[in-house]
């Protein structure tokens, strides 16, 4: 029972009724009940608990110790006063938390409730003052008001890939979480030939991929994405790598045609070429090298 010698438990339980005896035993205390968590803004949550059981108490709780979880890594701990709820401040926005609760008593920290469920805080937000006056009293009055603001982060550097001579599918990573400051709604792409960036496209979309069309067959493009909320568009990515799109069935046929006109040209200009050598032209021959020049041949 936590402490005290038998022959002295023993003495007490003539008394002392039991039940109390168990109160003032010299041990850390049980578990609490399971914390229920509650939103109250971008920053802060409501914790409250259920108190520990008298028979598990083992002397005067004087103190909670309260541990709390991001992407379960531990962030904190934080030992308050004699009570069963609390307000947790200081959170980061837009993210996933979860809570367990301790008692303290004079021995030290007890067992950890079970955990919360798991409880996401509001989006960001950012606090400015309204001052107005009342004409009767003459008195200036503060308002404050929550604005949610973009996103103060950007997604990953998108991956682009060529699908057909006019098109393009990009790919990239999510924004990280506390830097969504809300939902992310969808995407902003800019893109352009050759390192500009004069075309947007807003995918109307939360997904991290999107097929690009009406591009220019055989044309080198990049791109960069920005998420959007409900506020406004955060800061963009850094630009993809140069990438370029195949070329079309016409200019394939063109681009052929071309190739075999260099070639009966090649042929005509190396006949002509040793004929003149056999009829020793020097003329011919001169005239003829300059055409092997000219086409890009020699």
């Amino acid at each position: 029972m936590g402490g005290l010698p038998p022959h002295l438990l023993t003495s007490l339980h003539h008394y002392i009724n039991p039940g109390l005896l168990y109160c003032f035993s010299l041990a850390a205390p049980g578990a609490p009940g399971t914390p229920t968590a509650t939103v109250v803004n971008s920053n802060t949550v409501s914790l409250s608990w259920t108190e520990i059981l008298c028979l598990a108490k083992n002397g005067l709780v004087y103190g909670y110790d309260i541990k709390y979880w991001h992407i379960n890594k531990f962030i904190n701990v934080r030992t308050i006063f004699n009570t069963t709820t609390n307000l947790i401040t200081g959170l980061k926005s837009f993210t996933d938390y979860t809570f367990t609760v301790a008692g303290v008593n004079s021995v030290g920290i007890g067992s950890y409730s079970s955990p919360s469920d798991l409880i996401r805080t509001d989006e960001d937000s950012e606090y400015y003052f309204i001052h107005y006056s009342i004409d009767f009293s003459d008195q200036l009055f503060t308002y404050l008001k929550h604005c949610i603001i973009a996103p103060r982060g950007h997604p990953g550097i998108p991956n682009a890939t060529v699908t057909m001579s006019t098109s393009i599918t990009l790919i990239w990573t999510e924004i990280a979480v506390p830097e969504r400051n809300g939902v992310i709604t969808s995407y902003k792409i800019q893109y352009g030939e050759k390192g500009n960036r004069d075309r947007l496209i807003n995918t109307q979309s939360s997904a991290t991929t999107h097929l690009i069309t009406g591009l220019k067959p055989f044309t080198q493009y990049t791109f960069t994405v920005a998420g959007v909320n409900s506020v406004n568009t955060g800061p963009y990515s850094g630009a993809s790598d140069i990438i370029q799109t195949t070329a079309d069935g016409k200019f394939v046929i063109v681009k052929l045609l071309y190739k075999c006109f260099q070639v009966v040209i090649l042929i005509i200009c190396w006949y002509l070429f040793v004929l003149s050598y056999f009829l020793s032209q020097k003329a011919f021959k001169k005239c003829f090298w300059s055409c092997f020049v000219n086409i890009g041949y020699i």
